[in-house]
């Protein structure tokens, strides 16, 4: 209890001396770079190669023109649980901006040029809109992706937004149906999003999407 009113103090300090911009003040073309929770699975044990949140901005950055800001969009669960130095530290890369926590995700990448995340479903999301996007590790909607995982250690951003890579209705549809069919049954998401996740029924799918898993590996 004691840590997580910690965390809503800072959230609310982090709010009001931070520099997070709305969605509508901004006027430049951006490229929109997701921060995972942490920690988490998906970014210390899937994504773990670019676990270092400001590292992977940072290098980045390096690559992209200078003619696109940086907008990065903190995950509203996490606000409040890293350290105010953490926002700091990614103001003081060039051309980095700080968006509102509790923007539209959806409409940001809409209006987006690129889509960036380490193993985001926003990159999934920006695929499906038909907006240019990868992740930094290779993903299970890689086909929707300009290519199959984007190394900011080693590749260059100008590049990417010089790919075009559109897909069609059907090959989009093909792609996802492609990843429905090789889904399980269940939802095991964030309960705090959606609380049917700590439905009877739900855990009862669960078990049974894990067993049929396990069972298919043994």
């Amino acid at each position: 209890i004691f840590i997580k009113l910690i965390s809503i103090i800072r959230s609310k300090l982090q709010y009001l001396f931070l520099d997070f911009q709305k969605l509508s003040n901004i006027k430049r073309k951006f490229i929109l770079i997701t921060l995972h929770v942490q920690p988490e699975a998906s970014i210390d044990v899937v994504g773990s190669k670019y676990s270092n949140q400001i590292e992977f901005v940072r290098n980045i950055a390096m690559t992209t023109p200078v003619d696109y800001i940086l907008l990065i969009k903190e995950h509203s669960h996490a606000i409040g649980n890293r350290p105010y130095k953490f926002y700091k530290n990614l103001q003081e890369i060039p051309n980095v901006v700080l968006l509102d926590p509790f923007e539209n995700s959806r409409e940001t990448i809409r209006k987006a040029s690129l889509v960036i995340s380490n193993t985001g479903t926003s990159s999934l999301e920006a695929g499906i809109l038909g907006v240019p996007a990868v992740t930094a590790t290779s993903m299970f909607y890689k086909k929707l992706m300009l290519k199959t995982s984007f190394d900011p250690f080693q590749d260059d951003v100008e590049n990417l937004l010089t790919l075009n890579k559109q897909s069609n209705k059907n090959e989009l549809i093909n792609n996802l149906l492609e990843i429905y069919n090789g889904s399980f049954k269940g939802n095991c998401g964030d309960f705090q999003t959606d609380k049917n996740v700590l439905k009877k029924e739900n855990i009862k799918n669960l078990k049974m999407s894990f067993d049929t898993i396990i069972k298919s590996i043994i």
